[in-house]
């Protein structure tokens, strides 16, 4: 029996938040560095205006029977709370990207929209979840049900990208949009 995902994609969440209201371009973002911190975890970081998305993991070496965690947070730097409107299950979706191959999985949004307010000592968290979803003639397909159904984050022997995505709006479902990326590259080994 063949088991189906059904997540909505990007584009869906997209549409399910906007509203005739304001066209404005997404924001550049307007930095992003990578750090290795204290016991070897490694730290990329990304702000937008007021927000800053920050991915864990801890590491960037792990071996295909290593379990891979880690953690995202989306935080405001100016010291005070601001309300964004994101998709239901909140604004942090993660990808796990083959580089140099074709296997990507994720980021996959709810379709609804909510608003969520982030405090300055208070960030939007969240540990390391997979989302996505792949059509059944995709030549990888026999691989996503695999890493789906794994409970756990096992990544095949190879390098992969592991992006942390926050794609939110401003105050409510149709002000201008927030896509701020953080991404660690890592080297999986048999």
């Amino acid at each position: 029996m063949r088991r189906v995902m059904v997540l909505a994609v990007l584009s869906m969440a997209l549409s399910a938040c906007a509203s005739s209201g304001s066209s404005d371009p997404a924001p550049a973002s307007t930095g992003a560095s990578t750090t290795v911190g204290d016991l070897g975890s490694s730290i990329s970081s990304s702000t937008d205006g007021p927000f800053e998305l920050v991915l864990s993991l801890p590491g960037t070496s792990f071996s295909t029977e290593q379990a891979i965690t880690g953690r995202a947070s989306l935080s405001v730097t100016n010291g005070k709370a601001e309300t964004i409107a994101g998709p239901g299950a909140g604004p942090l979706a993660f990808s796990f990207i083959e580089v140099g191959g074709t296997r990507r999985m994720g980021p996959g949004y709810r379709a609804d929209c909510r608003m969520f307010t982030i405090e300055p000592d208070t960030p939007i968290a969240s540990i390391l979840t997979k989302s996505g979803g792949w059509s059944a003639d995709d030549p990888n397909a026999p691989f996503y049900q695999s890493f789906f159904a794994d409970p756990e984050i096992h990544l095949p022997a190879g390098t992969w990208d592991i992006e942390a995505r926050a794609w939110f709006s401003d105050i409510d479902c149709g002000g201008p949009s927030h896509d701020v990326t953080a991404t660690l590259r890592v080297i999986v080994t048999p």
